[in-house]
């Protein structure tokens, strides 16, 4: 079983000074990267919204399991912002959400609550209150009231329209509130007895129309009931879990007492420990779904209310389940919790239909390997038959090469275990900090940046406890640094260094922005590595507040940071990563897209070097000196600047073919702007004697506006406004679709060049490819017989084998630039080596070249990028080079940085607007067989020959890779990985097929 006591939510603090903060490394998967707090289904059920601990809100269309809207909670750079629980309103139009205030100077004595429109997209409410440890949120039946329960300050209730602030109980701990439909409100006490937890409902008769005035009025009843937080309230009995997996029923009085046995299997070793999570009723009163923790079997299962027997179970569940909702008709369930599960499900069968989650998953475990050079993680959950054995460490992150890959566990130093809720280190070290918390004494918690006090106590909240009462509550762990000094973490995610013999906090840590599942000392003693349930690993130095340096992990995807702002990522990584800046409550967060920085900011040289040296800061003055380079700008200072398109307005249609397109842009910061750029359809225009860019000799300090008079064909295009600064820092506005009428709307042609190197001149110099030319043929044949129904026009070149050459290659790249236009789409296919010089400097490699004439024989990578980025439309570049590495040998050649990586990277930057579809990455190969030829380019054949297609009959971009990539990957057991890069982030909507 799962026993966590607190998640928070994904946010990384890159590091602060006095007085200033700075933007936070955040992350978008396609879903949750921490605990789901809450799932509810959506007026007219086609739609769930979600909450999460990663400090966003969802709204997730069922049919295609794919985000429509997602909402950043405002964060402050100092704290982390928590997403702890939600509450839906009765009709389905507000989501309050809540947890730890981050904009206060203590943010765990205070919590903050949004209450967001989800009509109108907005926070209608931010609620303020001096609570720490927000346990749960009802709204009543009318949405008027918002009734709040606390782990030390009791319950109450805000009235919406008034902000004022009812109390329910004196201060104590209250785990669960809950509005009955028609007229009262439950509260749920946590109460300790014997090391066991009992909770006691306590049920106050409120009229709801006189809520406010009546609040302590009314008839009141106080009934044991066992430990759980899994309450439901209905017109006519309460429910609520009990330890041992059974049902308690009771009368609104307390009375009429019923306990029912589930219908489960619990393990013998934790079956006194373990108890419900969570209990709902349908809305047609006939089926109750109770959730648990995942020792269970099943874990998710409805019970008939009249019979109290099994209807059905869900058994897809991995990890602990937390939250449900049920269908305005009953017909569907949506379950979720841990690990960042969302299933939607059948009442009737258990049958999912939907899977709304992103890649990857929390880390359950983490190690060194013995060199100190790589950091290994785990994923599984401990057996439940053995809590104590150790968790398995499945990958391994190398440092030194930048390599993600499988692990050889034995390589890994590991921490000893506790009885903790969420690590798992020696009991007896626990214990030994009783006496020295004795000896503090309660003070408020330090403000940000100053030193901790001596003899304190981490959370002026204690104070009302006595030490027994905080090491059964948040059972600190520890890892011991010697024999006097230890770290200690409280509540899974507050890290303190300590000194045993007197008990004082010698440091603070911030940045944890997750429950810790491992904490361990690396072999030389000089770092602290933590893993946790937000899919990070963090190393610290014990005296430094905030992360060294940081490793976010999605499947085969990675991104590693500093507080400095540098970052290196996988050929995929930087599209999901991006700086949230600091916000206000009451507005949604911004977010700036990670390659926005890459110019100076993307370093995977300072990153390699950042533990040798003892932080990036260093590493990058120390390359700098090597190199004779400027150091790159404070990353604060680099922020980029806001754009925004000002006229035309979205969705405008133009009857004239010339108008004009005013953008708008403003600098953040010391960061002047020195080049502004307007786009259409992902690439710069440049038409009729007209060009798009604005450069500025002397940089700009104040806000820029220009305008810009294009000239376009019939059609829909979509256009978006770049700013550039002195920093190499871009900002880019929203895209506004127009549209320009015609009577005579062309349809867009397609273009394509096949690249097939097969076969090399001088075979002895470089190996052949013997499926090259054939894949570039069958390809291109391909876009040529399904593109007739969908464009205007189709028309190719394809070199294969000896004709591949360095002169014929530059003339078909000039052809396709000279006959397209802004409405065309372009694909250029190259098979073959590529091959980079002693100047690093990246080159493909034609039939007649040499690998050791480089200069001359072959064509530079950046010359292939200057001709495609001068070539007007959308260009499609689908590249399969070579790969090569090595790395830890705790970590198995796997992934990582290949010339195939650096070709990607390098052609799809947001100037050039160019999209890369790359077959494989890293140190994978780019698997073929004698019948199909490349898997990849086979399954991209398949896909346009129908098996991609949507529902209107066209093969889309989007649904085409994603076709390539699901076939690529089963048929080669996930050896073999695609990947693409757009500087949309995503994919476009690109059709290119009517099969």
């Amino acid at each position: 079983m799962g026993r966590i006591l607190m998640a928070v939510c994904l946010l990384a603090v890159v590091g602060r000074a006095e007085g200033e903060t700075q933007p936070v490394m955040v992350f978008d998967t396609g879903g949750h990267t921490n605990k789901v707090v809450g799932a509810f289904f959506l007026k007219g059920d086609k739609q769930i919204v979600t909450a999460s601990s990663d400090n966003t809100v969802r709204v997730w269309d069922i049919a295609t399991a794919k985000t429509e809207h997602m909402y950043r909670l405002p964060i402050d750079g100092k704290y982390d912002g928590t997403v702890q629980v939600a509450a839906i309103s009765t009709d389905r139009r507000f989501l309050a959400v809540g947890g730890n205030n981050p904009f206060d100077e203590n943010p765990y004595a205070t919590i903050i609550v949004y209450v967001i429109d989800l009509v109108e997209g907005k926070i209608a409410h931010t609620l303020v209150k001096d609570a720490p440890y927000l346990r749960s949120l009802s709204f009543s039946p009318d949405g008027q009231y918002l009734a709040a329960a606390s782990c030390t300050r009791g319950a109450w209730f805000w009235n919406l329209d008034t902000r004022q602030v009812t109390r329910l109980t004196e201060d104590r701990c209250c785990n669960f509130v809950k509005f009955h439909p028609e007229k009262f409100i439950v509260v749920v006490d946590g109460v300790r007895r014997d090391d066991q937890t009992y909770a006691t409902f306590e049920t106050y008769y409120v009229p709801s129309a006189k809520l406010a005035a009546q609040a302590q009025s009314g008839k009141r009843s106080t009934t044991d009931a066992g430990a759980s937080n899994a309450i439901w309230v209905g017109n006519d009995r309460l429910v609520s879990g009990h330890i041992g997996m059974s049902l308690s029923f009771w009368d609104h009085a307390g009375a009429n007492y019923v306990n029912v046995k589930l219908p489960i299997t619990v393990p013998a070793k934790v079956k006194d420990d373990i108890y419900p999570t969570e209990v709902v009723r349908s809305p047609d009163g006939r089926k109750l779904l109770v959730a648990g923790p995942a020792d269970i079997t099943p874990n998710v299962m409805l019970i008939d209310t009249a019979t109290n027997k099994q209807l059905a179970e869900m058994t897809e569940h991995l990890f602990d389940v937390h939250v449900a909702d049920f269908s305005s008709d009953s017909s569907l369930v949506v379950t979720a919790g841990y690990k960042t599960e969302i299933y939607v499900w059948q009442a009737e069968t258990g049958k999912v239909v939907a899977r709304l989650r992103g890649p990857g998953g929390g880390f359950s475990a983490g190690g060194w390997s013995r060199r100190g050079t790589a950091f290994g993680f785990g994923r599984s959950m401990y057996d439940s038959e053995d809590p104590k054995a150790a968790l398995p460490i499945e990958w391994a992150f190398d440092l030194p090469t930048l390599t993600l890959g499988l692990a050889t566990g034995e390589n890994f130093i590991r921490t000893p275990r506790i009885e903790s809720p969420s690590l798992r280190l020696d009991r007896g070290i626990a214990e030994s900090l009783r006496n020295a918390f004795r000896k503090s004494r309660p003070i408020q918690h330090p403000a940000a940046g100053s030193n901790p006090p001596v003899n304190a106590k981490p959370d002026s909240q204690l104070s009302g406890l006595n030490d027994e009462d905080i090491l059964k509550s948040f059972r600190p762990a520890v890892q011991l640094l010697s024999d006097d000094r230890a770290i200690v973490v409280y509540g899974g995610n507050r890290m303190y260094l300590c000194e045993l013999s007197t008990g004082q906090i010698k440091q603070m840590f911030y940045g944890l922005a997750s429950t810790l599942s491992d904490l361990v000392a690396s072999p030389d003693g000089r770092w602290i590595l933590t893993s946790s349930y937000d899919q990070t690993l963090r190393v610290w130095r014990v005296d430094a507040e905030v992360p060294v340096l940081s490793v976010f992990v999605a499947d085969k995807e990675w991104v590693a940071w500093t507080p400095e702002g540098y970052y290196a990522c996988s050929p995929g990584g930087e599209r999901m990563a991006g700086w949230q800046p600091v916000g206000t409550p009451g507005s949604f967060g911004t977010y700036n897209a990670a390659v926005q920085f890459n110019t100076h900011f993307y370093r995977p040289d300072v990153i390699k070097r950042t533990l040798t040296e003892g932080s990036a800061g260093r590493a990058a003055k120390k390359i700098a000196e090597e190199t004779v380079a400027p150091v790159p700008p404070e990353f604060r200072r680099a922020q980029p600047p806001s754009v925004s398109i000002i006229s035309p307005k979205a969705l405008t249609k133009f009857s004239d073919d010339t108008f004009e397109v005013e953008v708008l842009a403003k600098p953040v910061g010391d960061n002047p702007i020195t080049e502004l750029r307007l786009q259409v359809n992902g690439r710069s225009y440049e038409g009729a004697g007209r060009r798009g860019t604005r450069t500025y000799v002397d940089p700009r300090r104040e806000e820029v506006r220009e305008k810009f008079v294009i000239e376009l064909k019939p059609g829909e295009y979509l256009l978006k406004g770049l700013a550039e600064t002195a920093g190499k820092s871009q900002g880019e506005s929203t895209p506004v679709k127009v549209e320009v009428l015609g009577l005579e709307a062309r349809k867009p042609r397609l273009f394509g060049v096949g690249v097939g190197v097969g076969t090399y001149a001088d075979r002895a110099d470089t190996a052949s490819l013997p499926h090259g030319g054939r894949d570039a043929t069958a390809l291109l044949k391909t876009l040529e017989a399904h593109g007739k129904n969908l464009f205007s026009g189709v028309q190719t070149k394809i070199l294969t084998d000896d004709q591949a050459t360095r002169k014929n290659m530059l003339e078909a790249l000039k052809w396709m630039g000279k006959q397209m236009t802004d409405r065309d789409v372009g694909v250029f296919f190259f098979s073959g080596h590529a091959d980079k010089d002693e100047q690093e400097l990246l080159y493909l490699c034609c039939h007649d070249t040499r690998r050791a004439d480089l200069i001359d024989a072959g064509i530079p990578a950046s010359q292939v990028k200057e001709h495609l980025a001068k070539t007007k439309g959308t260009i499609i570049l689908v590249l399969d080079a070579c790969y090569a590495g090595a790395i830890d040998d705790a970590v198995t050649k796997d992934a990582g940085d290949s010339v195939n990586d650096r070709m990607a990277r390098q052609f799809a930057t947001t100037a050039s607007g160019l999209i890369v579809l790359c077959s494989c990455r890293g140190k994978e190969q780019s698997l073929q067989d004698a019948t199909d030829g490349g898997y990849f380019t086979h399954a991209l054949i398949q896909g346009l020959k129908g098996k991609a297609k949507a529902v209107d009959g066209v093969v889309h971009l989007p649904q085409l890779f994603t076709y390539a990539d699901e076939v690529v990957r089963a048929r080669s057991k996930n050896r073999q990985t695609p990947y693409y890069r757009a500087n949309t982030g995503t994919l476009p909507a690109v059709a290119l097929s009517r099969p």
